[in-house]
């Protein structure tokens, strides 16, 4: 699949700023960022311990709960 096909473009700058303890989980931050999601799912602890980036890092159990339905009253 070719980039251009997709619509994705890929900013180098924005990859460039270390932001996890990892630098191999950066680019995750960085394409998370780019498609501008409302969060990151991830169980990776460099990624769980960023507790002010944007957008948020959930683990899977929570975001499963942001998607349950609300219970009845």
């Amino acid at each position: 699949m070719n980039v251009h096909e997709t619509g994705w473009e890929f900013r180098s700058q924005e990859f460039r700023r270390a932001v996890s303890r990892d630098p191999d989980d950066d680019y995750l931050v960085a394409l998370a960022q780019s498609a501008n999601v409302d969060h990151l799912v991830s169980g990776d602890k460099d990624l769980t311990s960023l507790a002010t980036l944007s957008p948020p890092v959930l683990l899977p159990a929570e975001f499963l709960d942001l998607l349950a339905p609300p219970p009845r009253a």
